[in-house]
């Protein structure tokens, strides 16, 4: 079941990643504009933000989310094949599609995460069973960029399709999430998790976080784009990213039984500040590729802290609404508001100053998380 996960997990990032590390490169190529780019992104956001709590619910009322990651995957596959074979400026036309294809990534996802969560012998394995997950985005993210520039960006949608379909067989033959169907659950009862007071901080805090997170693939892709880069550099950073996640994933569940969340979560705040700053302060595309490296420390911790902490507030019968919930809060709607930030900000500032008041900006849910009890 293990090796069935873990295979599952690479095949779906590594799909994903032909699709989502090459957005802001094609709409860039395509000829849209920095505002239009960050309203395009918006619209995906606000699509996952949506579907998110909508399948963690259905999830709940009939006790499965195989059957859900099934159909989500064949909408992605059709959505990213469409979208990337369409190289014209056509506004609504990747308002509705790329909304379709960005999002379904993020809730199929988000969806598969929390079905490792809910298979009984798998709870504590999740940490070793996301680091495949990084290792399959890390590939396929140094791969796209070379795809690009030989094949054209039509490729990668065909790419992930197929892969797409290697996942429905893969899920087909592994064991759903141990939950009883519930269809007497109301969409009402999901106010059950807004009573929780660490519940609701635990969102707050992590929207703040993916707030500047979520920024990242936008204002620091384009800044690299103005010092010189391309497609493949973007392609290698993102690369070099996901590399460096495994690590501290593999080992995850030691981690924290040595340390608490709470006090992992501010350190690697503190360590996200720093590689903010010092991107923005960076004049060479290969600076930002090497504070990359910091992402070892970040991005495992604020991953894994989030989907334990989250787990531990949430009563049985809601564990998919509340993952769901707390990431469609958190990531959804900071991803909606991160372009539109973005925009505002740059409109006034520099792209590098920018990115460093983002960076300053983790202060807040740094302080925020003392609250926590």
């Amino acid at each position: 079941m293990k090796r069935r996960f873990g295979l599952m997990m690479f095949v779906m990032f590594f799909s994903h990643a032909l699709l989502f590390t090459q957005i802001v490169p094609f709409l860039i190529s395509v000829g849209y504009t920095s505002a239009q780019r960050g309203y395009l992104v918006a619209a995906y956001a606000a699509f996952s933000m949506l579907g998110q709590v909508v399948f963690g619910y259905l999830s709940d009322k009939h006790g499965s989310i195989k059957r859900f990651v099934v159909l989500l995957t064949y909408l992605t596959a059709i959505a990213g094949i469409l979208n990337f074979n369409y190289d014209h400026v056509n506004f609504m036309y990747h308002f509705f599609v790329l909304s379709v294809t960005v999002g379904s990534t993020r809730i199929v996802a988000n969806l598969f995460e929390t079905w490792v969560l809910e298979v009984d012998e798998l709870h504590h394995d999740f940490s070793y069973l996301r680091s495949f997950g990084s290792l399959g985005w890390a590939i396929a993210s140094l791969l796209s960029g070379y795809l690009v520039l030989k094949y054209g960006y039509n490729i990668l949608g065909y790419s992930s399709a197929i892969l797409g379909l290697l996942l429905v067989w893969l899920a087909s033959k592994a064991t759903d999430a141990s939950k009883e169907e519930r269809e007497s659950l109301k969409m009402s009862d999901l106010k059950l998790l807004l009573k929780n007071k660490n519940y609701i901080l635990l969102i707050v805090v992590y929207f703040f976080v993916y707030l500047i997170y979520n920024t990242d693939p936008l204002i620091v892709t384009e800044y690299m784009f103005e010092l010189g880069g391309d497609a493949q550099a973007v392609g290698l950073r993102v690369f070099v990213q996901a590399m460096s996640e495994i690590p501290i994933l593999y080992v995850g569940a030691r981690l924290f039984r040595k340390r608490s969340p709470q006090k992992l979560l501010r350190i690697a705040l503190l360590i996200l500040c720093v590689r903010f700053i010092l991107i923005g302060l960076s004049s060479h595309t290969w600076m930002i590729i090497a504070l990359s490296l910091l992402q070892a420390i970040t991005f495992p911790i604020i991953l894994i802290t989030q989907k334990y902490l989250v787990f531990a507030q949430v009563p049985e019968h809601l564990r998919s609404s509340g993952q769901m919930v707390a990431v469609s809060l958190s990531i959804g709607l900071s991803s909606v508001l991160a372009p539109l930030v973005s925009n505002a900000l740059i409109t006034m500032f520099s792209l590098s100053t920018t990115i460093i008041i983002f960076g300053l900006s983790l202060l807040i849910p740094f302080g925020l998380m003392k609250l926590y009890k």
